[in-house]
């Protein structure tokens, strides 16, 4: 045997695999590093808002719009042409004196319509913005016919409330106040929107009171009657009980004298009348003093 052979012979073994080992990157930092530059933002310049502007156009557009419309319901109600004695309310500063009354935008609050030299035509005799001032007016108003339209305020909401007054002085005679009596339908057809319609024959019946007591009467009850019971609702109940109670003394009936008794009858013949009874019943039911009277 060769033995030599044999034993130069080398077998190569595989050699291990070593794994080399992962190098993980560093992750990138979602800030921004030193060396890149800083982002500047631009301050944003804002323009200037026109909306309030064109709010109010918006608004002055409706309102003129609205005061056409009115101006031109009121110029219907005035007529073409007038015929005969009616009354001519075609003066263009009656419609336009009512139209500023009605606005509330508008400053002023009252006029005084006149004749003047006319006996149909109507026309301003004065005006104001002295609203609820009654001594403006009374100052302004002359001794012939006029009719007065104002704006008043009223109530705890002091909502405007329209007026319309017709002056007609006492002292004129009966065909002067026939004939404004007779206008009288026509231009409050004109006015039309107002809350208190009031005839005076005197000026100085033209208070503030009595137009208040008008518009209490006006807007239905009045809760607000007693001052003092505001807000106290058993007050209001004590003192109803005892109006009421000495209410009672003055209306209740007295000094009443009632029948005591024994109860008294007067005997009446039934005789003629028919009964299911038989006659021997019926004279046994009847009363001696009936009996003798047969």
């Amino acid at each position: 045997m060769n033995l030599t052979s044999s034993s130069s012979e080398q077998v190569d073994e595989p050699e291990p695999v070593v794994e080399e080992p992962e190098v993980e990157e560093p992750e990138q930092s979602s800030t921004s590093s030193s060396s890149e530059e800083p982002v500047v933002e631009e301050p944003v310049v804002e323009e200037p808002e026109q909306a309030d502007e064109l709010d109010i156009a918006e608004d002055e557009h409706v309102l003129s719009a609205r005061m056409e419309n009115a101006r031109n319901e009121a110029r219907r109600r005035i007529g073409i042409n007038p015929r005969g004695r009616a009354a001519d309310l075609r003066d263009e500063s009656v419609l336009e004196s009512y139209i500023q009354i009605r606005d509330d935008s508008h400053p002023l609050s009252w006029a005084i319509w006149g004749y003047g030299d006319s006996k149909n035509a109507i026309s301003v005799h004065a005006s104001g913005s002295e609203i609820d001032n009654f001594d403006a007016i009374h100052s302004n108003v002359p001794h012939e016919p006029i009719y007065i339209y104002f704006k008043y305020r009223f109530g705890d909401t002091m909502r405007a409330k329209f007026i319309f007054v017709t002056y007609v002085p006492d002292e004129l005679g009966p065909l002067t106040k026939s004939r404004i009596l007779g206008h009288r339908p026509a231009v409050e057809e004109f006015t039309k929107y107002q809350q208190i319609t009031w005839h005076i024959n005197d000026i100085e019946d033209f208070r503030e009171s009595i137009l208040n007591d008008k518009l209490l009467a006006a807007g239905g009850a009045n809760y607000s009657v007693q001052d003092s019971n505001k807000g106290n609702f058993s007050q209001y109940k004590k003192n109803t009980k005892e109006f009421y109670s000495d209410k009672e003394k003055t209306g209740n009936l007295t000094d009443i004298a009632f029948d005591q008794g024994p109860l008294t009858t007067t005997p009446c013949d039934i005789s003629g009348r028919p009964s299911v009874a038989a006659p021997s019943s019926f004279q046994g039911n009847t009363s001696n003093d009936f009996k003798a009277s047969k």
